[in-house]
């Protein structure tokens, strides 16, 4: 077995958590557009995506408008990476992380029987 240790350091947890979200998507293939990567990073320091203050913040900082934040949270519910809890948009809890807290993430690539992907 071989292991690789990799380290970065970041200044905001909001850059911490760009980075988890566009990893857990390229892993996963999950096609997520830097926009919906932008939003599931926010949402996640943010706590919610739901209220008009949440919504304009993330405008002016990802220069977004209010109709595609509504189109993204739609994407985002419907594949199950946004959930609704008492009424607001939050991050799947599966996925929710502290981004201010160190984050340790492990890959784990295994050798597949008979040389066959799986």
């Amino acid at each position: 077995m071989s292991i690789q240790v990799l380290r970065k350091n970041f200044k905001e947890p909001l850059e911490k958590a760009l980075r988890y979200y566009s990893i857990l998507s390229a892993w996963n293939k999950l096609g997520l557009s830097t926009r919906q990567i932008q939003l599931l990073a926010y949402t996640a320091i943010r706590g919610t995506i739901s209220s008009l203050s949440s919504k304009a913040e993330f405008s002016k900082l990802f220069s977004s408008s209010p109709a595609t934040i509504n189109n993204m949270i739609s994407e985002l519910s419907q594949s199950g990476l946004l959930v609704k809890v008492n009424g607001k948009y939050k991050v799947n809890k599966a996925i929710d992380l502290d981004f201010s807290k160190d984050l340790v993430v492990a890959f784990k690539l295994f050798a597949a029987e008979g040389g066959k992907n799986e």
